[in-house]
């Protein structure tokens, strides 16, 4: 992305301004494609092959918002938590709940990455029952508050 951007610059042409303000966008996208490979390369596993996982999958991007309670999940797979605990450690080297936790926690740095919602609306619109409670999960989860997060973003936006 440095080598584009520098490249861009040098060519000195009509746009250049916008292209060039586009790049700390695309940057950020990156950086967060590669936290979650490194999610991925702390034991989750991909479960393609399993058809139950992609339901689960599937329902968790359908529903994260609205509930996070493993027996939903299971219910809506017609299994107990237990089961889909045991077969989400199996096929995806991790449990149901943290995969339901980890699509939350993408979606609460998609917001306020791409976003100008406040941390309160944020955690409404995720249906925390409290800004707080967002924002003890997303310390928990990354070791930073959502406000951190945020300012991190926006001192990498201005190269600060």
């Amino acid at each position: 992305i440095a080598k584009s951007m520098l490249a861009e610059l040098s060519f000195g042409v009509v746009g250049i301004e916008s292209a060039v303000r586009s790049y700390p966008a695309l940057l950020i996208v990156e950086i967060a494609r590669i936290e979650l490979s490194d999610v991925a390369g702390r034991g989750v596993r991909h479960a393609n092959k399993n058809d139950t996982i992609n339901k689960l999958l599937q329902l968790i991007e359908d529903n994260f918002r609205e509930t996070r309670h493993l027996s939903s999940y299971a219910d809506w797979l017609h299994m107990t938590p237990d089961r889909l605990n045991e077969l989400c450690k199996r096929e995806a080297g991790v449990t149901a709940g943290h995969l339901v936790r980890q699509r939350l926690l993408t979606e609460a740095k998609r917001l306020l990455m791409f976003t100008e919602l406040s941390v309160s609306e944020i955690a409404y619109d995720l249906n925390f029952s409290d800004p707080s409670y967002l924002s003890r999960f997303f310390r928990k989860s990354t070791s930073q508050t959502p406000q951190e997060f945020r300012a991190g973003r926006r001192e990498n936006e201005t190269g600060e």
